[in-house]
Parts: structure tokens; sequence; C-alpha cells
């Protein structure tokens, strides 16, 4: 049985439910009230349909933007189902903008009135203005929600000049862009990072050593795994990292592929004027030196340097209307000293100095007019008999030094005016040195103070390449005579 205190309890209880109740159902103020916030969480239905809409519009023309959006995504829910669920959801609504919209103004049209109705009500009853009738409430909404509609945009648009002004590689670098802007992808983009990894050495496979990489060409992701015996002894989250680039390789990738897919259009900018670089960064052994040069005799062995040859005599040859004279030079880096692989005096010293029209340049520096493959190719290989290599626990023959082969192509074409109209580009192609820890090498005296300085101008390097990406507005190169030497000046 109850006992009379409880009784009352919930008697009491019940008199405030049914008051409640009685409020909402008689008092204007509460039904209202309610009806309002209804209709209001109602109304956020088109705009989410609208926001998905903007965003496969993006999605459709801006490659760039579906890569970030998908890394992002993929970072904060690593898991493999949920990525699974991603690209199925982006490779939707990437096709389903029109109807997204449709589908967005229409319940916006009914879900807005309906809510426009609701404050009518409120409005009529506070300032007691004649009562409307049902339909011309409906039409006096359907005008306020289509004015709703029309204003937000610019609303949007407006409040979003600042940062637009603030950043150029903010919010703009998001909209979609002409056709024109899209065939001059490249020239616009500082840096592209892409990871090639090399299969395993013979000394690996005899080992049996585990393959720790997995690479997903179609989301340009690398994961790294921790050997099974470790990740046995740590959590799962902890023993694979994920990582995203511009573009990746496997081991069973052809030098073919990755020239015409990274290097070509740098190579053609180059031949249009610009100037462009392209190194290749890793540990010694990583396979730098043949990804970068390859193996000459056999065509489909040939690294991005030879097959950049190729291209630029190949256009030399099928253009018509310019004249072109290529001129190479060959230096090295070494220990922070620069020295001409070119020169008959190999100890002599250059210096960097700068120019107010050509930007930064090597005083004294080589240079030879070259006017087949066969003439370039025969300087890089009298520069490479100059390299510096040397020896260390990981590679017995590694370079201890950077090697950057300078291509410089003038081109002089008869413009409108009758007059020529000349353009300069020029092309990078740098082989860094071996990037490993001291320890692992097993560097003493000469050997240390070369590893030493190695890591210092890569660390400048990566410093440098991060400040572009970032848009900074300080990009050190002056912290190093290899990131003094790949500034750019156009």
């Amino acid at each position: 049985m109850l006992s009379n205190e409880t009784k009352e309890t919930i008697t009491r209880i019940r008199r405030q439910l049914s008051l409640f109740g009685w409020k909402i159902l008689y008092d204007w103020t509460f039904s209202l009230a309610a009806l309002i916030a209804y209709y209001l969480l109602i109304s956020l239905l088109p705009l989410a349909v609208s926001l998905f809409a903007v965003v496969s519009l993006i999605f459709n023309d801006r490659e760039e933007f579906q890569k970030r959006m998908r890394d992002r995504l993929t970072v904060t829910f690593p898991e493999r189902g949920f990525n699974d669920t991603i690209d199925s959801l982006f490779n939707s609504i990437s096709k389903q903008a029109g109807v997204l919209f449709a589908v967005g103004f229409v319940i916006s049209i009914f879900t807005g009135s309906r809510l426009f109705v609701g404050i009518d009500d409120v409005l009529t009853i506070i300032y007691r203005i004649r009562e409307r009738t049902i339909l011309d409430q409906n039409f006096l909404a359907l005008k306020m929600i289509l004015a709703f509609i029309t204003i937000t945009p610019f609303i949007i648009l407006f409040s979003s000049v600042p940062a637009i002004l603030e950043s150029h590689q903010g919010f703009y670098q998001f909209l979609p862009r002409p056709a024109a802007a899209a065939s001059a992808k490249g020239k616009d983009e500082s840096v592209r990072v892409v990871v090639r990894c090399r299969p395993m050495s013979d000394k690996e496979e005899e080992s049996s050593c585990e393959r720790v990489v997995d690479i997903d060409h179609q989301r340009r992701q690398i994961s790294i795994r921790r050997p099974a015996l470790e990740s046995s002894q740590r959590n799962a989250d902890e023993s694979t990292h994920a990582f995203f680039f511009d573009a990746v390789y496997d081991w069973t990738s052809k030098q073919k592929d990755v020239y015409e897919q990274t290097a070509r259009p740098l190579v053609d900018s180059v031949l249009e004027g610009f100037n462009g670089t392209i190194f290749a960064y890793g540990q010694t052994g990583t396979g730098k030196t043949f990804t970068m040069e390859g193996v000459r005799s056999q065509v489909e062995l040939r690294g991005i340097i030879p097959s950049s040859f190729a291209h630029i005599f190949d256009s030399i040859a099928h253009s018509t209307s310019r004249q072109f004279l290529v001129r190479a030079s060959y230096l090295e880096i070494y220990n922070e000293s620069i020295r001409d692989l070119l020169s008959k005096d190999q100890n002599k010293r250059l210096q960097l100095q700068e120019h107010p029209k050509e930007g930064v340049h090597v005083h004294d520096l080589s240079s030879f007019i070259t006017k087949n493959i066969q003439e370039i190719e025969h300087v890089m290989t009298t520069g490479n008999l100059n390299r510096s290599t040397g020896a260390t626990n990981m590679n017995e023959h590694s370079s201890r030094s950077h090697a950057i082969f300078i291509i410089t192509v003038e081109s002089s074409e008869l413009g409108a005016d009758g007059k020529s109209h000349i353009c300069v580009g020029k092309l990078n192609l740098v082989d860094l040195a071996g990037s490993e820890r001291q320890a692992k090498t097993g560097s003493t005296g000469d050997r240390f103070k070369e590893a030493t300085n190695i890591n210092l101008s890569l660390s400048v390097l990566g410093n440098v390449i991060s400040a572009l990406v970032d848009g900074s507005s300080h990009v050190p190169y002056r912290d190093s005579k290899l990131t003094r030497l790949l500034q750019s000046k156009n």
C-alpha cells in the first residue's frame, strides 16, 4: 500500500502535468512557440540538402577539393568500412547536384512557408492586425521564403570577401575554375609531392623481410604498418599510419608512367617559359638515382632526366613557329660548397649571386649549348664522372652531394607586331644526397661532416616546401645553398 505522503506527491505531479497540458492546448503562447520550434527544426532539412548540392557542384569541377575532403575524413575516421562509405557518398552526390538543388528548393518552400505562417500567427495576436486567410498567409509566406532564398547567397558571398582577400590559398582554391584556368593546371601549383615505393632488395628478400607498406592508388594514400611482432605488442590504432600525397606509385610502377604523369606537364611548362624543379628525396638506397636517371641504354628503364631530354628535343623538332636554344649546366653542392662538374678545374668553388633580372645564379658556372639528345647526354656523363660519392653502411656507392643538372630553354617567336618575342624557361633536375640518420651510416670524420651538412640542407628544403604549401609570407630560401639556388624568379 502507498503511504499518504506518496499519494500526495503523485497527485501533485499529476496536477502539474495536467496544468501544463491545458496550457499547451489553450494558451497561444505555448502552442505557437512549440509550433514555431517544430517548423524551425524542419526548415533545417532543405538547408542540409542545399549544402550537399553546393558541395557536389564543387566536386564536379575540383578534383583537388575532393581529395582534401576525403583525406581529412579518412584521417578523422580511419575505419575501413567508413572509408568505403565516404567514397560511395562522394561518388553519388557529385553526380546529383541538379536533383539536390531541386529537392532542396521544393522542400524549402513548404517547410519555410509553414515557419512563416506560425510567425504570422504570433504577429497577428501581438499587434492585433487583421487576421489573414490561410491562402493569404501561405502566399505571403511563399514570397518571404523566396526573398530569403535570394538574399542568403549574397549574405554568404559578402561575408566571405575578407577571408578571400586575406589568403590567396584560402576559400578561392576550393571554388570551381573556368575551363581556361583548369587547362593551365600545374602552372599555378607551387609544389606537388609524389611518392614511389621501391621493390624489396635481394638482401631483404633473402632475410624474409615483411612488406609493411600498403598503397591505395585511387585515394593516393600510403599506409605504413608496424611489423607483426611489434603490432602484437601495441594497440591497433598505433600500428598503422596513413599518409596522403598528390600521386603514389608502387614497386610495380613503370618509368614511363612516372614520367608521363608527374614530370611531363612540368617540362611542357618550361618549354613555354616557366621555371620548374624536379628532385628525388629519400634515404640512401630508396631508388632516387634510378627514378631520376634509370638505365639509358634501355628505353623502358629510362628515368626522368633522359626522358626529359627526349621530350625537349622532340618538341623542338616538331615546332614550326619558334626558334630554340638549349643550354646545359651541371653542378654539385658538397658540404655547402658549390662545384662546377663541367669545369676543368674541379678544385674551384663557385659563389651564388643575385641579379635584378635573372634572379639567383651561380657566378662563372659553365654552360654548354646542346643541339640534340646525344650532346646533352654527353654533358651529363662528363659531369657524373666528377660527382662526390662514398661508401656508407647503407650504400656502397652513396651520393654524398646534391647534384643539379640545369637546362635553360630559350625560344624566339615572331609576334603579330613583326618583332621577335623571347621567353626563357629553366628546368632544374636534382638528385639529392641520401638522407639518413647518422647513427645508421656509421659516419665518422669527413663522412660525419658530410652527413651533418646533408641533413641540414634537406631539413631547410623541407621547411621551404612546407612554407610554399602553406602559402607562408616568408619562405626561408636563404637558409642553405640548395634552397637559395632553387629559388625561382618567375
